[in-house]
């Protein structure tokens, strides 16, 4: 593993146990092969991130890989960028940046 992929992992591991909540039956349905940004394949991958995939007021929102986000969507917060960690079934849990409880 790359050093910039330690570091974007272990950023989103910090968010994930200190922002971590849970929100019941919030999964991202739709399937995600690939990073919307670097096209790198998700299935292997961890943590997915709903969010900003470009720089700019204006910016398209798209799934990342944590080193994408790390880049272009570092804050998980509701509406700035939600994080999803993969579940023993496969699929994408919300675990932080939902919406207020």
């Amino acid at each position: 593993m790359r050093k910039r992929d330690r570091i974007a992992l272990a950023y989103f591991e910090a968010v994930a146990i200190t922002e971590g909540q849970t929100w019941p039956n919030h999964y991202w349905y739709s399937s995600i092969t690939n990073c919307d940004v670097c096209s790198k394949p998700m299935g292997t991958e961890r943590f997915m991130i709903d969010g900003p995939a470009e720089s700019g007021p204006n910016a398209r929102w798209g799934n990342m890989c944590v080193v994408c986000a790390h880049r272009y969507a570092r804050v998980i917060d509701w509406g700035r960028a939600q994080l999803y960690e993969k579940d023993a079934a496969g699929h994408w849990k919300l675990i932080s940046g939902g919406p207020p409880q």
